[in-house]
């Protein structure tokens, strides 16, 4: 993990009476791997912004072969 990385520390523990009692760190990951290691609308829409870029990228490279 680099310096100045945003990450996510995750940790085990057990919820009481609305509060969250931490009992052992669990790990420290990059933000993204923590967006992908379960499914939410913020990995769902990476997920997409990720196909958008690589399509794009394909139709600009079959454009860019066609007009050789």
């Amino acid at each position: 993990m680099d310096d100045r990385s945003k990450a996510m520390r995750t940790a085990n523990g057990m919820v009481e009476s609305g509060i969250f009692t931490e009992k052992k760190e669990w790990g420290v990951m990059h933000e993204a791997c923590f967006d992908q290691s379960h499914e939410s609308p913020d990995s769902a829409l990476a997920k997409i912004r990720k196909l958008a870029k690589a399509t794009t990228v394909v139709v600009s490279a079959k454009k860019v072969a066609k007009n050789a």
